[in-house]
């Protein structure tokens, strides 16, 4: 196996090229949902969001010559954070056997899920509970989130989660939370898929601040932080740049005074650049008490 700079040097050439890089499959809202239960899913959303609107804000605080080099730069970013070991989905084959000789040091020849349970069944009741099950896992969080690295507890945790959920979906037949041997050891013919997972870190794609975003809940996240925050400036015109507006300012040429607030921006007909509210008419002031007015010819 390539090493992992080996594969982020590999992306970014095929990325300067031109080169298509295939996707894996993102899971639909409703698989989303189901596997971090209803609390994770908003949590995850507000999350990526929350990192989205920061990444847009610091892009309309640049000069116009700089963002082109912080958008290249994000890009490149995102496509190192998607170069990890590939991640099996938890409870699948390749998952348990890369357990099996990672974890347990074992030979892939004498791969044994029965063996594998009972190395993992540390108090011996015949069953793998919630804790025997994330030390089972933990090597899958590992290639995403190493322990070494901190700032991302809080993704790491709700990945443990949805791994977890995933893994007795497929297993616990009898929904007792738990995994029997028997359990364990039955076929599985359900599963057709090509046993990856995608990571809820690898959810979000490069943002394109050159096009209006289509992602709902960073839309609406960052309306509700710009109704709490109407003075911020730079959350105005980010708002411009997620509604896809054309022609940010210059931030050095506009005062914070001078900003026009989002509520006072409106889209053109063709959806392109954005056209301000005219300017209000000057009152017209009426004539000196001491001037005698002309009579119309």
């Amino acid at each position: 196996m390539l090493p992992r700079s080996c594969g982020v040097i590999l992306l970014l050439i095929f990325h300067a090229l031109g080169v298509p890089v295939v996707p894996k499959k993102k899971p639909s809202e409703e698989v989303l949902k189901k596997e971090l239960g209803e609390a994770d899913f908003q949590e995850l959303h507000r999350q990526l969001a929350s990192e989205r609107l920061e990444m847009v804000k610091k892009y309309v605080h640049l000069k116009p010559e700089e963002r082109t080099e912080y958008a290249k730069k994000v890009k490149e970013e995102f496509l190192k954070r998607a170069q990890h070991e590939t991640v099996y989905e938890p409870g699948s084959q390749p998952q348990l056997q890369e357990v099996w000789r990672d974890e347990d040091l074992m030979d892939d020849d004498s791969y044994s899920p029965n063996m594998l349970f009972k190395k993992h069944d540390l108090n011996n009741d015949q069953f793998l509970d919630s804790h025997e099950i994330n030390a089972l896992i933990e090597h899958e969080i590992e290639k995403i989130y190493p322990a070494n690295e901190t700032g991302h507890e809080p993704l790491r945790n709700m990945e443990m989660r949805r791994m977890r959920s995933a893994l007795l979906e497929r297993m616990d037949h009898n929904h007792d939370g738990k995994v029997s041997l028997a359990e364990f050891l039955s076929p599985m013919q359900d599963y057709d898929d090509d046993d990856e997972w995608m990571p809820l870190e690898d959810l979000q794609d490069a943002p394109d601040f050159e096009k209006k975003t289509d992602d709902k809940y960073v839309l609406d996240y960052a309306k509700q932080q710009l109704e709490l925050h109407p003075e911020d400036h730079d959350l105005e015109e980010a708002m411009h740049v997620l509604n896809g507006v054309k022609g940010i300012p210059d931030p050095s040429h506009n005062p914070p005074d001078s900003a026009k607030s989002y509520f006072d921006m409106k889209p053109s007909s063709g959806g392109g650049a954005a056209v301000q509210n005219p300017p209000p008419v000057a009152p017209v002031t009426a004539p000196n008490a001491d001037q005698t007015p002309q009579k119309p010819s």
